[in-house]
């Protein structure tokens, strides 16, 4: 990792992270709120990107691995079955029709899950992102190790691994899923798309922070807001790899959204440190994973109150309560009631660590 650069922009950083998780989970309401700096152009990238900005040079591929085997895939397992069965839970208290991913042996619901790309849980929709971004973590380090060497300018050239393998996915694999949904076939597409991302996050961490300016910054939202009002530009869904547009406007979106995302968060950290705001980017994987259970928790709230009629909790019959004001309700409480609750939970484990001390 570059150490200097990191340290210089840490508050910058948990800003981006904060700006992307509120994109998260704007993107995941249905209502469109923006014309431009849509969610589905640029938020994924974002934090694939990031991840590349942030990657430790001097990490050893091992420490690597164990850390995404804790961090990624065993809280992936235990955030699956812990909101599985608190939407079970529900469903059985409110006598509604849910996602029974115990009401079958553990192989299937492993398969199902592969299969479903981890949506078999209807309020986890975010586990395939956890889990190809620890795989690209990984293959990187992997990329890292073998191009290491005198003879190369190694972060030009995993870009151009990186680039190729985004014209891969995007332009080859995606197409083919799209006519065979084949389940792998969208696995390999995210994770090449991914790793495209993750290796121009490598490559751009040296000069981004000095490129930001705000007529680049203006420019690209003219530009953005003429693409997708003339119908030219599309979002891009990587969960499903819909990449209508192909990579070149892909990418030129999705990377304009991203460079103005760290111009704002740059300003931003120029005024100084807000605690909330650099908390709330520190737990961003935490609103990831538990913002679409606060959102079936006001459902249900709405639903006693009489406003809408909440037919299950299973994917083919769930839908969201929608209204000209709900959108804030939503996406206000998806961010502040999983991180209160993180708030809460780190101050009894701050607490019970210095009681034993």
């Amino acid at each position: 990792m570059n150490k200097p650069i990191i340290l210089n922009h840490t508050v910058a950083i948990d800003y981006i992270k904060a700006i992307g998780i509120v994109f998260v989970v704007i993107g995941h309401y249905p209502v469109s709120i923006f014309n431009v700096f849509i969610p589905y152009i640029f938020h994924m990238p974002l934090f694939f990107f990031l991840g590349g900005v942030l990657f430790n040079n001097n990490k050893k591929l091992t420490a690597t691995i164990k850390k995404v085997f804790a961090h990624h895939f065993l809280y992936i397992a235990a955030t699956f079955l812990i909101i599985g069965a608190i939407t079970n839970l529900l469903g059985y208290l409110l006598h509604l029709e849910t996602n029974d991913i115990f009401n079958i042996n553990p192989v299937r619901m492993f398969k199902d899950a592969i299969k479903s790309n981890i949506h078999n849980n209807r309020f986890f929709l975010v586990a395939w992102f956890l889990f190809i971004y620890g795989t690209i973590a990984i293959l990187f380090k992997i990329a890292f190790n073998l191009t290491h060497t005198k003879k190369l300018n190694q972060s030009f050239t995993l870009l151009i691994i990186g680039i190729i393998c985004g014209f891969i996915g995007i332009d080859i694999i995606a197409p083919k899923y799209e006519n065979t949904k084949l389940f792998y076939l969208n696995n390999i597409s995210e994770t090449l798309v991914g790793f495209m991302y993750f290796s121009i996050g490598f490559y751009t961490r040296q000069f981004i922070w000095s490129t930001l300016h705000p007529y680049a910054v203006i420019l690209f939202f003219i530009i953005n807001y003429t693409l997708f009002q003339n119908n030219i530009s599309h979002q891009m869904i990587m969960s499903w790899s819909s990449y209508p547009d192909g990579l070149l406007m892909h990418l030129f979106t999705s990377l304009s959204c991203i460079y103005s995302v760290f111009f704002f968060a740059k300003v931003l950290a120029s005024y100084g440190k807000y605690t909330l705001i650099s908390y709330i980017g520190q737990i961003s994987k935490t609103i990831m994973s538990y913002h679409l259970l606060v959102f079936l928790l006001i459902d249900i709230v709405f639903y006693k109150l009489g406003f809408y009629e909440l037919k299950g909790l299973s994917t083919e019959k769930y839908s969201l309560f929608v209204s000209s004001y709900s959108w804030a309700i939503y996406v206000s409480l998806g961010i502040a009631l999983p991180t209160a609750f993180k708030y809460t939970v780190d101050a009894i484990l701050k607490k019970d660590d210095r009681s034993k001390n």
